[in-house]
């Protein structure tokens, strides 16, 4: 794998990496060998003596096992004023966010996932679905056939998998999509690598040189209306964007289609909150400046 842009930080017990992409991305591969004979330094005539291995980089496309998410935030299910919190997840294959390609992008470091943030209300899910997020349990086969008014990635299935495996997908308005959805030029300014020691942590389960992957969503929570509602739920989806590349330009033509499927590879959902004025630093600043007028009193 490469490590790129170091940037180290906090008596480099963290260092945080632009990217970390590994050396070949997931998807077909060969190997093409050549050999010509010569003789007195001459090139015998003829046509050269080669071969051909094809092989596949296996990487994760329509699934990931729960056990590579080290961490969410905010934390699943949880319930507080997290509408000036970006809500990230914690991979611990420092790799993933860059295992598969994008089409037509020679830069390696635009990673293929994205971490997107829903209300409960823009998903068009069944409100009793996977975990509550609205997620849809399908196979790829019926992912890939949604209906003529809803576009599809445009995914070529990897050799390892099959028409019949299982998946979980998300189905969104193509309008909302075209408005939230990052651009290719953001991606990977929403993703990075971190490096951390881990001798003196508690256990997680981390890889022994303490690399990690961190995605950030690009979209803010909103707290609810005051006195109009206690809390609002947040859905958040790590999504596959593989497949979609004409439509993260911004002035992509969405056409007929009314509704936009993603690949759902994780989520989990979390409850916001009224935005408090006593919240710790507020109370804490207020102290201090009582004190200093108090101070002057004397």
């Amino acid at each position: 794998m490469k490590i790129n842009s170091a940037e180290t930080t906090w008596a480099d017990e963290l260092c945080i990496y632009d990217s970390c992409t590994p050396c070949l991305k997931g998807g077909k591969w060969e190997i093409r060998l050549t050999q010509e004979l010569v003789e007195g330094g001459a090139l015998l005539a003829g046509e050269p003596i080669g071969a051909c291995q094809e092989f596949v980089v296996s990487a994760p496309q329509f699934g990931l096992e729960p056990d590579l998410i080290a961490g969410r935030y905010p934390p699943p299910g949880s319930v507080g004023a997290w509408s000036g919190t970006l809500p990230h997840i914690v991979l611990k294959d420092p790799t993933l966010p860059w295992a598969r390609p994008l089409s037509g992008r020679s830069d390696a470091r635009i990673p293929w996932l994205a971490l997107m943030v829903f209300a409960d209300s823009e998903l068009k899910g069944d409100d009793g679905g996977q975990d509550a997020t609205r997620a849809i349990a399908s196979t790829v086969r019926e992912f890939m056939h949604a209906g003529p008014t809803t576009l599809v990635p445009r995914l070529e299935v990897s050799p390892e998998s099959s028409l019949d495996d299982p998946c979980t997908y998300i189905r969104i308005p193509a309008e909302l999509f075209c408005n939230i959805a990052p651009r290719l030029d953001e991606l990977r300014f929403l993703a990075h690598c971190r490096q951390s020691a881990v001798e003196d942590k508690p256990s997680m389960d981390l890889p022994h040189d303490g690399l990690t992957a961190v995605l950030l969503a690009g979209r803010f929570p909103a707290p609810p209306e005051q006195d109009k509602e206690k809390s609002v739920k947040y859905v958040v989806h790590l999504v596959s964007l593989e497949g979609m590349e004409p439509y993260l330009s911004g002035e992509a033509d969405m056409g007929s289609f009314q509704d936009v499927t993603l690949l759902s590879l994780a989520g989990w959902y979390f409850y916001t909150t009224p935005d408090v004025p006593g919240d710790f630093k507020s109370l804490m600043l207020n102290v201090a400046a009582a004190a200093y007028e108090h101070g002057k009193a004397k």
